[in-house]
């Protein structure tokens, strides 16, 4: 786990909460790292209208849309992609319509970052994140890679992610990490108990 990323993370979920003070939680207890892996380990394909996963304690549900309204979920060895009943094809595309991948977390996350597979030449990809637009043709990097981290936290924070691609582009979600941040109460309920320790320890001083 990559402290700093976890930290950035930690420090922007406490961040609105604590107005001075100290709260005893670690930047592990605040946020953790989670990477979902989609390639499948066999050299062949599964397809199906939606697909589960589960990294620890954060659930995912992973579904489709073509533009005909025949859009399916295909898994294969470089992760997934959209199946639209016409022929093999296993990348998200537009060659026969907008395809969409739908990412729904059971809570809300963080985008860290995304790989990618059946990338050719200069692909690129087009994300929302809940309604809002956050990359429009973004050219995939030659590592496969994309990194969030540079991005506001409250751009890409939600609990919905979708993923599509301009005519031209096709390629495959291979992975992606997310970050957990804690929910309002929960935070509230740590620094009250932070709080009573403080009181405690002055009283027993």
């Amino acid at each position: 786990m990559n402290a700093c990323v976890v930290t950035r993370f930690a420090v922007a979920a406490l961040g609105g909460f604590v107005a001075g003070g100290i709260l005893s939680v670690s930047p592990a207890e605040a946020a953790s790292l989670k990477k979902f892996d989609f390639s499948r380990k066999v050299i062949t394909f599964e397809t199906a209208p939606s697909f589960d996963f589960t990294v620890d304690d954060v659930t995912l549900n992973v579904t489709a849309d073509a533009e005909d309204g025949t859009g399916q979920v295909r898994t294969t060895v470089e992760g997934l992609g959209v199946f639209d009943g016409k022929g093999w094809r296993r990348e998200i595309d537009a060659a026969g319509g907008l395809e969409t991948l739908f990412l729904n977390f059971g809570q809300k996350v963080s985008l860290v970052s995304a790989t990618f597979g059946y990338v050719d030449g200069n692909d690129a990809f087009n994300l929302f994140v809940g309604e809002n637009s956050l990359v429009n043709g973004e050219d995939i990097p030659d590592n496969n890679m994309f990194d969030f981290t540079g991005f506001d936290l409250l751009q890409t924070t939600a609990k919905t992610f979708s993923f599509t691609a301009n005519l031209g582009s096709d390629y495959s979600l291979k992975s992606i990490t997310v970050a957990t941040v804690p929910e309002p109460t929960t935070v509230l309920g740590l620094m009250a108990i932070s709080a009573l320790g403080s009181v405690a320890l002055k009283r027993k001083s």
